[in-house]
C-alpha cells in the first residue's frame, strides 16, 4: 500500500522508538504461538469452515453474486467471507456488500 498515507508516518515512529516495539512484540509472543499451533490446525479450519447450508457447486456454495444481496440464509459467516474476500479486483463497493451482508444476512 505504498499509496497509504499512514505508511510513512507508521515507518517514521518505528524507527523512532524502536526497543518500545521490540518489547511489545515480545510481549505478544505467547498469543502468537498459541494462535499459530492451535487456531492454524487443519482439524479447527475444517471445523470453523463448516456450513450446512451451503450446497455443492457454487461459490463455496452460496448462491450469491457480487453486489446483488439474495436474502438468503447464510450459516457461516467465516467461510461466506473466505469465498468473497478473495475476489480479484475487490473494491470499496465489494467490501461494502460483504460486510451488508454479513451484517444482515439471517445466521443460525
Amino acid at each position: 500500500f505504498p499509496e497509504a498515507l499512514y505508511i510513512p508516518d507508521a515507518i517514521a515512529e518505528l524507527e523512532a522508538r524502536p526497543q518500545i516495539f521490540a518489547d511489545e512484540a515480545r510481549r505478544a509472543e505467547g498469543l502468537v504461538k498459541f494462535v499459530r499451533y492451535f487456531l492454524y490446525s487443519p482439524a479447527l479450519r475444517e471445523r470453523l469452515m463448516a456450513d450446512r447450508i451451503a450446497q455443492a457447486g457454487r461459490k463455496a456454495g452460496y448462491p450469491h453474486k457480487s453486489l446483488e444481496f439474495p436474502g438468503v440464509r447464510i450459516e457461516n459467516p467465516l467461510r461466506f467471507i473466505d469465498a468473497f474476500s478473495r475476489e480479484s479486483g475487490i473494491n470499496e463497493r465489494q467490501s461494502a456488500w460483504l460486510l451488508q451482508n454479513c451484517a444482515f444476512a439471517e445466521f443460525r
